[in-house]
């Protein structure tokens, strides 16, 4: 399996230079998604952590164009969780991933998260807020309110729902291409991300910039505006509960 664990500050520049590029996440509940294995083989799970179904045949399809479809080279980078030696840490990305996706390189998906949740974030925000392209999120409602905790100004939202991300694609795509072309999107839509993320990146991969982050803002938004933990289980995830403190939150967004 061919890997690439590009170092945190490689991603930040390439906001900073406003590149056009694309990155898909794929981690347990997308692996799960479309692969769809039994449980002896380590996969047979039915949702993820937010309550997604996992058992759609349709977007067990899509996730796979989405890993194929793209050429290996340009500025489509598919990424997963890896270990310290840029191995994947999932055992059903070892199992499966080199066999269902031939020659394709895979990078360090959790650059940006694991920055997030040790509190040295702060550049990656201060290159979101020196954007001059726009800025669109593309989430679930309480992601409305990034504004309003500090962590950038934004040029539109584009709401996702909470469990039916992937029955809702075709508007959300939509909505999202009204906006300019050279556009920063990040993309936050559970397992149906990776989906969300290759049409858009079909429409404007040459000129947007289309980033799957998952639920890296969540801890932030969490305790004044998330919504009810059974819409949105990523806010009580152990990395949110145990890690990202208060402290390292406000590292983040000041750098002091």
């Amino acid at each position: 399996m061919k890997t690439c664990c590009n170092p945190y500050a490689w991603w930040v520049k390439k906001i900073e230079r406003e590149e056009p590029f694309t990155l898909v996440r794929i981690g347990d509940g997308e692996l799960n998604g479309m692969i769809w294995t039994n449980r002896k083989h380590g996969g047979g799970r039915t949702k993820n952590g937010d309550g997604h179904s996992l058992r759609i045949k349709e977007m067990r399809q899509l996730l796979r164009k989405s890993i194929k479809q793209p050429p290996n080279d340009g500025n489509y980078y598919r990424s997963l969780w890896m270990d310290g030696n840029c191995r994947p840490k999932e055992r059903l990305a070892r199992d499966h991933c080199d066999r269902l996706f031939p020659g394709v390189t895979w990078y360090n998906a959790l650059a940006i998260h694991f920055a997030n949740v040790r509190g040295y974030a702060h550049p990656f925000y201060t290159a979101m807020r020196n954007q001059r392209r726009p800025v669109i999120v593309v989430g679930p409602p309480h992601l409305r309110h990034i504004d309003q905790v500090g962590l950038f100004d934004y040029h539109a939202h584009v709401e996702v729902p909470y469990h039916r991300a992937f029955f809702a694609r075709e508007r959300i795509v939509a909505e999202a291409l009204a906006y300019p072309e050279n556009a920063l999107y990040t993309v936050h839509a559970g397992p149906a991300a990776p989906v969300i993320t290759w049409m858009l990146w079909k429409e404007r991969g040459e000129t947007a910039a289309v980033l799957d982050l998952g639920s890296v803002f969540d801890g932030y938004v969490h305790e004044r505006y998330g919504g009810p933990v059974s819409k949105s289980a990523a806010l009580t995830r152990s990395f949110w509960k145990k890690r990202a403190t208060r402290e390292i939150l406000r590292r983040n967004l000041t750098g002091e």
